[in-house]
Formats: structure tokens, sequence, C-alpha cells
């Protein structure tokens, strides 16, 4: 049986609505167990814990088998941005705003991830164990911090690092952005080129981001999640699993 990872990201109190909205149509089609990608404090102005009724939902998730990540603190850039050549031109083109790990110190980021593992503790939610930085972009500087703070796993686009044992797991990925329409239209080009891989590989990944359009655009891809489990032997799975 093939594993498939469900992976909602900016799950923050701004799109609790679209949250809910998109975990029934997961539901629906099979869909209970998913990774949800929680943002402590969304651009420093919406903390997790001044919103009790998405605490409830987490908490509820959480105790029917979903995995709670670690997805930065604020999923905003605090400076410029850093990093590796590559990933500044990512960082520039398709996330100026979002990639908050590349644009932190080591220090910054340690009281970052602090923060928001405290968060989430103060809200009842169990320490995650998986981190994945905003828009997969995190400078390789701070991966030793991603270290200290004792995660089992790593997160990047299309691979999961098992900070354990040093492995790199290859980890194929469809989905939706919630991004504008040119840069939305260069997600499904990516996504026409990569359903080969994801279809042979025995591990992938899809990855939800709420649609600040109000279109829900994301639903065509929960449809091809369903396609997926009902004929090609599928099965939800989780990050830990892998």
């Amino acid at each position: 049986m093939k594993k498939l990872v469900v992976a909602l990201h900016d799950v923050a109190p701004p799109f609790e609505l679209e949250i809910r909205a998109q975990l029934t149509a997961l539901a629906q089609v099979g869909v209970r167990r998913v990774a949800l990608k929680v943002v402590p404090d969304w651009h420093g102005a919406c903390p997790l814990d001044k919103s009790p009724s998405l605490v409830a939902l987490l908490c509820e998730m959480e105790n029917q088998g979903c995995e709670i990540v670690l997805h930065g603190y604020r999923h905003l850039c605090g400076g410029r941005l850093g990093g590796e050549p590559l990933q500044r031109l990512r960082g520039s083109l398709f996330a100026a705003q979002a990639a908050e790990f590349l644009s932190l110190t080591e220090e910054q980021a340690d009281v970052a991830i602090m923060a928001g593992l405290e968060m989430l503790e103060r809200c009842g939610l169990s320490r995650p164990r998986t981190f994945c930085p905003p828009a997969w972009l995190m400078a390789k500087s701070l991966e030793s911090v991603v270290r200290h703070h004792e995660f089992d796993r790593l997160v990047r686009m299309m691979s999961v690092n098992d900070l354990r044992d040093e492995r790199v797991i290859l980890l194929p990925a469809f989905g939706y952005m919630g991004a504008g329409s040119l840069h939305e239209a260069g997600v499904e080009l990516l996504n026409e080129v990569l359903r080969p891989w994801v279809s042979r590989a025995s591990r992938a990944k899809v990855f939800l981001h709420p649609d600040p359009s109000g279109r829900q655009s994301w639903r065509r891809v929960v449809e091809e999640i369903g396609q997926h489990l009902a004929g090609g032997g599928w099965r939800p799975s989780l990050f830990a699993e892998l």
C-alpha cells in the first residue's frame, strides 16, 4: 500500500473557515488523518491562543490522529533574504513576504521556534516532532537550530529530512498554493510534470493552502486525492509514518 501525506498549510486564525471546509472536503473523499501545518502567530497579529475555536478544532483533530507540524512562527520575512543563491531566487520570485526562515539569524530562529513551541503548549497541543519552514525555505545554517529543539523531521518541498539518522526521504508532491493566477498557473504546470513521478512513487504528498480569493479552487485537488485513494492503492499517511 502506498502512502499519501495530505498537508494543510497556513493553519492560522485568519483561515479557520477555509481550514474547516478543507477538512470536511477531505473527509468526504476518505482522508481523516492529515498533517496540520500550524503558524502560531500569523504575521505577528493573529496569535493562536487568542482563537479558542481554532484551538478546539486542532485539539479535536489531533485526538483523531492528525499530526501537528510547526510551520514557522509568523510566516513573515523579518528582513533581507539570506541562504544559498537558489533559495534566495525562489524566495524573491515566489515567497518574498513568506520566507521567514530565510530572513532570520540563528539567534532569531531559535527565539521564533521556542516561541512557537510555547504557544502550542499553551493551547494544549502535543509538542510537534516535525518542522516545516514557510515556503519550504530555510537557510542551511538554521538546520542546527531545528536539531537543537529536538525535531525528528524537517519538511522540504519534495523531501523530508529525517534528522535522527540523516536520511533524506524523497516525496514527490502536487497541490494548490492559493497564490495569484500567474503563480498558480506555474504550480499547475509543475503538478502536471510531477504526476507521473507521483503515480510511480511509494510515498507522495499533497499540499493545500487557503485560497484568499474565496473561490476554493483547492477543491479540484481534493477531487484528485479522492481518485488516487479510490484507484491507485494509496492510503492516507503522516510525515511521522514515512
